[in-house]
């Protein structure tokens, strides 16, 4: 089966087969007193899944088929013809082919013919006998052409920045793109990708923007650039330039309590390459009652967070951490227990390799992480981007957290209550340059 069913939540799919549709595919689901046979046919590629999945216990408490269908092209003709047959009996359908865009002509076993055509709605054409249902005729609107924009974390090549543009319309259509005009087909979408030191797009101030349309508002994400130490010092008696800061009260989401300044919640820190061979992290927590322990979950207790997202770009609007983000909560040592990192993604490794100290200074912590690479999807290469973010919970009292601070940036109003340990939006992270 194709990889995609290997990550996480799809856990519920069992038996997972895949197939090219082809003219003439057939798709066979079988029960002990029936079947269900699914001819598909197509004028260009479409892979096809074939999966067994439980439903509800009460109402599907055995394993029920399951059809996935993924085009692989921008624009996508095919036809599925179903018929179910009983248990023994043969199908009536021959074949089902695709003779040009919207037509379809399926013959059966007895020599009857079934001609199919879309373009104008369902028109069906079986012995002479005419059947038709026109599409719903619209007066279209003009629509402006849509973008979006991302950064690929898994390009081989120096182009991470991506923007999408959609022609919505049934006619051609012309938009700006950084300094071109940009010509689009009728309902044509293209993927445009430029390096990071394309005209427009800029990084200045923590931030990195990018300027692709004068009428729309500029990509912007917070972004960190590592630097490299090669440990001639201990890290700790190291003179480490700073380059993680999280002081304002944008970065800060509540529950009922609010933000008394920095000494409540605040960082200072630095995120850099360890000789070639791990990702570290040293910073300096403000926190005017540290309680390491205590809380009703461990994310409730005074800890760090760290999140890095290498997933592919077809996963970008996916909200849910999912494999290739590589999560884990940093828990302060308290009642004479060591520090401890945890794994809060299945796909972090090796997660007792992670150094981890995290010490109780007179205005809050100190907390510093050895991440070696292997244990988070491997070794960057130069001048490539994750997606990251760090997060700090805060309790000065009860039993859960109070405070949280984004590295990233809190969204408006947000509160403390609607976040768990495990459902930070990925497409929130900000972006670690190396």
């Amino acid at each position: 089966a194709d990889e995609i069913f290997q990550e996480e939540g799809y856990d519920f799919l069992h038996d997972v087969k895949n197939t090219s549709v082809t003219d003439g595919q057939i798709n066979i689901f079988r029960t002990e007193k029936a079947a269900l046979l699914m001819h598909a046919a197509s004028l260009e590629e479409v892979k096809q899944y074939s999966a067994m999945a439980y439903g509800p216990p009460k109402n599907i408490p055995q394993l029920f088929p399951i059809l996935i269908q993924q085009k692989t092209g921008e624009e996508v003709f095919f036809a599925n013809m179903y018929e179910d047959v009983v248990n023994g009996a043969e199908g009536r359908i021959k074949s089902i082919t695709a003779v040009s865009t919207n037509r379809f002509e399926a013959i059966f076993k007895d020599g009857r013919k079934m001609n199919i055509d879309l373009s104008e709605g369902v028109e069906v054409v079986q012995d002479g006998i005419l059947e038709k249902t026109e599409y719903e005729k619209k007066i279209e609107i003009d629509t402006d052409i849509s973008y979006e924009c991302w950064i690929d974390y898994r390009t081989d090549k120096n182009t991470p920045v991506c923007i999408a543009m959609k022609n919505h319309n049934s006619y051609e259509k012309e938009s700006d793109l950084f300094d071109k005009k940009i010509h689009l087909d009728a309902y044509q979408y293209e993927i445009f990708r430029f390096p990071i030191n394309q005209k427009g797009v800029s990084i200045e101030n923590g931030f990195l923007k990018v300027a692709y349309s004068v009428n729309r508002k500029p990509f912007v994400k917070k972004i960190v650039n590592t630097f490299e130490y090669d440990r001639s010092e201990p890290i700790n008696e190291a003179d480490l330039k700073k380059n993680l800061f999280i002081n304002d009260e944008s970065a800060i989401s509540r529950a009922e309590r609010r933000w008394k300044g920095e000494d409540d919640l605040s960082a200072s820190g630095s995120i850099f390459v360890s000789s070639d061979k791990s990702l570290t992290i040293v910073l300096n927590v403000k926190d005017d009652n540290v309680l390491f322990s205590g809380g009703k979950y461990e994310y409730d207790n005074d800890n760090i967070q760290l999140y890095f997202n290498r997933r592919r770009e077809e996963f970008r609007n996916v909200d849910v951490l999912t494999d290739q983000v590589y999560s884990i909560m940093l828990k302060g040592g308290s009642n004479g227990n060591v520090s401890k990192a945890i794994a809060m993604t299945k796909c972090v490794k090796d997660i007792t390799g992670i150094s981890l100290s995290m010490n109780k200074t007179d205005t809050g912590y100190d907390m510093c992480a050895d991440i070696p690479f292997h244990c988070i999807g491997g070794k960057p290469s130069k001048g490539e981007i994750w997606g990251f973010d760090l997060v700090i919970s805060d309790r000065d009292c009860g039993v859960r957290r109070e405070l949280i601070a984004y590295w990233s940036g809190a969204l408006p109003k947000e509160r403390t209550y609607m976040c768990g340990e495990d459902d930070h939006d990925p497409r929130r992270f900000g972006l670690l340059m190396f």
